[in-house]
């Protein structure tokens, strides 16, 4: 893999965890590259496995701009999600890192509590 292209994909994996850390979630790059972890993911936060993908052109942004343009011109403030399935695999779902999907993750760990580096619900 060319230099710039290990740049590129570690200045993006920064990227996203800063996005969790901006709203006080401990999230980190893990030494996967390196080539130390096995099969570690690129970014560490409670509860997700997060790989990290930049590449220059990918086909999904044209489907996700449709989604959102769509989303706006109703008027209904509904989030945009597209999903996606290549034959023979599952189902993806696709939305906004910043704003959409952190309100999903926000709510998914609102009564939950980290326990040596796992996640359980909170007793009330």
């Amino acid at each position: 893999m060319a230099k710039i292209s290990r740049d590129r994909g570690a200045s993006y994996e920064r990227e996203v965890a800063n996005i969790f850390k901006a709203r006080g979630y401990d999230a980190y790059r893990t030494a996967q590259h390196m080539g130390k972890t096995g099969k570690a993911p690129d970014v560490i936060a409670p509860g997700l496995h997060i790989e990290c993908k930049r590449r220059r052109a990918v086909a999904v942004y044209e489907w996700y701009e449709q989604a959102e343009a769509d989303a706006q011109a109703e008027g209904q403030g509904n989030i945009p999600v597209v999903f996606l399935r290549a034959d023979g695999k599952k189902s993806l779902a696709l939305v906004e890192a910043e704003s959409d999907f952190m309100k999903f993750y926000s709510e998914y760990m609102s009564g939950k509590e980290l326990t040596d580096g796992s996640i359980k619900e909170q007793d009330h």
